[in-house]
This record gives C-alpha cells, structure tokens and sequence, in this order.
C-alpha cells in the first residue's frame, strides 16, 4: 500500500490556530506541547472538521455505547469523507484574534543561544574530595594546597604551621 498523503484532523480551531503557529511565541507550557506535536507530525496535514462530524468525538459524547450500532457517523465516517474520495480541505491559515491572549506569551520571546564547552578534566574540589572520607584530613589538605599557591603567587612566603589567620 502506497500512502501518498495523511492528513490530520481535530475539531479544536484552537489546537490548530497552536500548531500553526512558531511554539517559541507561546507561552512555554503551550509551547513545549506544541512544539512536540509539530516534530511529530511535520510530515503531515493538519485539517479543521466539525465537532458533529468528528468520528473521535463520539465516545466522549457521553453516549450509550448501545448507540453505536444504529450511528451512521460511527460505521461510515464523516459525510465530507463519503461524498468525495478526493477532497480538497481549505489550508488558509488559522488566526484566533480571541485566543491570543491565552496562547501567546505578553511578548514574544527573543531566541537566545548558549554555548557550553564540557572538559574531560575531572573537577579540583571532586578530586580533592576524593582523597580521603574524613573532614579533618580533607580541611589540612586544602589548607595545604592554599598555602602552597599563595607561596607561589607572592614574594611574602608563609612557612610552619596554617593558622585560622
């Protein structure tokens, strides 16, 4: 089987006025989901059909699932599906001027980068951590190392003993 087009529909002019959109003008909750939908389904048509012909509207319809076996809409489909096989759907692109509001952010968000270069070097307070499990040792063998670069640092060389000064 050759699948030549797919095309996605919902009833929510809403949703698709979202999908429609760049999810990076959307609030970050409704962006995040948009966004997610879009890489699905970038392949894909997404199309409007109404709440009465929505096929998967019927189960949340609250109807006795008895029902189904007397409901055209249930066994045939949608009746924009039955008249034509080759259908040509309106792609104009969706603006909901009322929802706007509600979907997007007071002000659209500037895109920013950020670059993080990772070292293979393992962290200086990790490895002197890693000496030794007793809080006593680890405290002379930082104060150690301290003394030791301060002396290489300044003329003024610090001998004996570290004191808390």
């Amino acid at each position: 089987m050759n699948i030549k087009k797919v095309n996605l529909f919902s009833d929510s002019t809403v949703a698709l006025a979202s999908i429609n959109s760049p999810a990076h003008q959307l609030k970050t909750f409704v962006g995040n989901r948009v966004s997610k939908i879009q890489s699905l389904t970038e392949r894909y048509q997404w199309k409007h059909i109404s709440s009465p012909e929505n096929l998967a509207d019927i189960i949340s319809r609250n109807d006795d699932p008895t029902d189904l076996k007397n409901l055209n809409l249930w066994w045939s489909g949608a009746t924009i599906f039955i008249k034509e096989t080759n259908i040509e759907f309106s792609t104009s692109e969706m603006k909901i001027d009322f929802f706007e509001k509600e979907l997007y952010s007071a002000e659209h968000k500037q895109l920013f980068t950020n670059n993080l270069v990772l070292s293979s070097d393992i962290d200086f307070i990790t490895q002197i951590l890693s000496l030794s499990n007793n809080f006593q040792k680890l405290i002379r063998i930082l104060s150690f190392l301290l003394k030791f670069l301060y002396n290489c640092k300044t003329k003024e060389k610090m001998s004996g003993s570290v004191s808390v000064e």
